[in-house]
């Protein structure tokens, strides 16, 4: 390849690459969703906000996920503990996105599937909250997204980029640090790298160093705690609420995905059936052997969260079926339909010959009606989620500081206490959470309103009268309320005689 033509190509994808970056960031920014309550998100933020005091190493599920509490870390080095500190780990993993779906794409031989498939994941309205959240999805999708483009460069060159192989098993071993159940997209990659060229060697250059740095978590978790055999036991130590099912039952858990979810599950499956009969049955993977790896990653995943289970009398599966566990099948499945439309549209305009510039035009509108159309679609109808956070964030600790109870308003006592101890996880500076050099949450107290009782925190404890009185008069209280819509948090703060908030 000449100079100037290389240098037309590294221009091209460059100029690609910076318009679809700037789009998603600017889009996942704009579209961003307020810190969810569910508990997950918030604990791993003050799981790791512990590590710098003198709190005891807890092992279960949530400190297991190296993947995600070390960006964690480094992102509360960098940039302090305040709870908009949440957004940026997943913000960038979902931009991180941007250049391995190019990239894959770029391996593929067709830029356009990169491209589109970028696009894709903009208009998808799942991958808003995804990219909003501090839970394992999105870090999930990144990884395993890595090691499928290692992958697909192995299968461009095998002799050459045979490295990438090992490059692969790192990064599936990173999935499997972001949540346990990427193991599943390991067959699928495994039987793609035989596929390719059938030699033993390769299958063991990824699979050997996936299980090499798996035996060394293991070594580590045998050597420092109670469970020998790592993470697979300490999983199945803290998931023991999954609850049986039969076999159909498997399947039909798929019916309680929303709309969107089950339309793209549909596409994909249709897509693969006719990839399976018109490419595998001809032998057409040996024209571009890539393509082997690109539809059986998404569907070895798709099999494991199926078929996945701990008991086989009864039936149980390996975990709960949540809607956010499909996170990690977005990128994979956008690239495969993004793949599939380029391959009808070359089949349509073979033969013909478009002018030049049609292609970046083309591509510039796409990327315009794109972002403008998702930022429309997606953009929360209230202030923006840095606002509203950093402003709980301001009246949660005021209301601390100034002897201010905040009370649980969600009805139901195990969710006041769920909402009452994320604010603790995730709003309080450390100040009001630090006991003999530890971060120790505040204990609830309880409180009764007529019929009805309200946690509620504080500190000191002001007891149980005046807060049942603060409420009677609604004077004095900060009011906390978790909720499904904008903003997830809900406060509100009651003035009284000789009580503000600065």
């Amino acid at each position: 390849m000449s100079r100037l033509r290389l240098y037309k190509v590294l221009s091209r994808d460059a100029l690609a690459l910076a318009g679809l970056l700037i789009a998603t960031a600017w889009v996942r920014v704009w579209t961003l969703r307020t810190i969810d309550l569910g508990g997950d998100a918030t604990y791993k933020w003050y799981l790791v906000r512990s590590w710098s005091y003198a709190n005891p190493w807890v092992f279960d599920h949530h400190s297991a996920r190296f993947a995600i509490n070390v960006p964690i870390w480094i992102t509360q080095q960098l940039f302090g503990t305040h709870p908009n500190g949440m957004f940026v780990t997943p913000l960038l993993a979902s931009v991180a996105q941007v250049p391995l779906l190019y990239g894959c794409g770029r391996a593929l031989g067709s830029r356009a599937s990169g491209v589109l498939a970028c696009l894709g994941l903009l208009w998808f309205e799942p991958m808003v909250d995804a990219s909003s959240q501090l839970l394992p999805g999105i870090f999930q999708a990144t990884y395993v997204l890595a090691a499928l483009y290692c992958v697909l460069r192995f299968a461009r060159a095998p002799e050459a980029d045979r490295h990438f192989l090992l490059l692969a098993g790192l990064g599936l071993f990173l999935a499997y640090l972001a949540m346990v159940t990427s193991v599943y997209v390991l067959p699928g990659l495994l039987l793609a790298v035989w596929l390719i060229r059938r030699r033993v060697r390769d299958v063991l250059s990824l699979s050997g160093t996936f299980a090499a740095l798996l035996a060394c978590e293991t070594l580590g978790y045998a050597l420092s705690s109670s469970y020998r055999f790592g993470q697979l036991q300490l999983i199945l130590h803290t998931h023991t609420d999954v609850k049986p099912t039969g076999f159909w039952g498997l399947f039909g858990r798929y019916s309680a995905l929303p709309l969107d979810w089950r339309a793209v599950l549909a596409a994909w499956s249709s897509a693969f059936a006719v990839w399976l009969v018109t490419r595998l049955a001809r032998g057409a993977h040996a024209r571009q052997p890539g393509a082997v790896a690109l539809w059986l990653a998404p569907a070895s995943l798709l099999a494991g969260m199926t078929f996945g289970v701990k008991s086989l009398d009864p039936i149980i599966p390996a975990t709960d079926f949540s809607i956010r566990y499909c996170d990690v099948l977005m990128p994979l499945i956008a690239l495969c339909l993004a793949a599939a439309l380029c391959w009808i549209a070359r089949r349509l305009l073979a033969g013909r010959r478009s002018p030049a510039a049609v292609l970046p035009l083309t591509a510039a509108a796409a990327l315009a009606l794109t972002t403008w159309g998702a930022s429309a679609l997606y953009r929360p109808a209230t202030e923006h989620a840095f606002e509203v956070t950093d402003r709980q964030w301001r009246m949660l600790n005021a209301a601390l500081d100034n002897g201010i109870p905040i009370v649980g308003s969600n009805r139901g006592d195990h969710f006041q206490m769920k909402t009452l101890t994320c604010i603790q996880w995730g709003y309080l500076q450390e100040r009001h959470l630090l006991k003999d050099g530890a971060l120790s949450p505040i204990k609830l107290g309880k409180a009764r309103l007529r019929d009805d009782t309200h946690r509620y925190l504080s500190r000191p404890d002001p007891g149980a009268d005046h807060v049942a009185r603060a409420l009677r008069t609604r004077s004095c209280v900060v009011t906390a309320q978790r909720r499904s819509a904008e903003p997830k948090l809900a406060l509100d703060f009651q003035p009284g005689p000789g009580c503000s908030l600065p």
